[in-house]
């Protein structure tokens, strides 16, 4: 499949000035980018980069080059769903202490409201 992003640049261009400012929540600016960019329907990659480009250009700096040149990785959202189950299996769980707090306080809300 051919990747481009040139197919709806002057719809983005009209509709960014006057509807971005308003967007606040991540479904609306994903609605947005789906709307306005219909080759992200079909590949998450190109809806995360355009998300980046649009609504958080000074976060993430990236050129169209590289994003390629990632897209041709492994998706990260593989990566992190093969984590969660690894971790869901019990092996490599996370240290971090606040993971640990909440981890303890769902088990004591868990066994006092009788989910184990």
């Amino acid at each position: 499949m051919q990747t481009t992003l040139k197919g709806h640049e002057k719809g983005f261009a009209r509709m960014e000035a006057t509807t971005i400012p308003h967007m606040k929540r991540v479904k609306d600016r994903v609605k947005y980018i789906l709307q306005m960019f219909p080759p992200a329907k079909g590949n998450d990659m190109l809806l995360i980069w355009r998300y980046y480009q649009v609504f958080e250009p000074d976060k993430i700096r990236i050129s169209f080059t590289e994003f390629k040149d990632m897209m041709r990785a492994t998706s990260m959202e593989t990566i992190r769903r093969t984590r969660q189950k690894i971790q869901e299996a019990g092996e490599f769980l996370p240290t971090d202490r606040t993971i640990l707090k909440r981890r303890r306080r769902e088990e004591i809300i868990r066994s006092e409201i009788g989910e184990v």
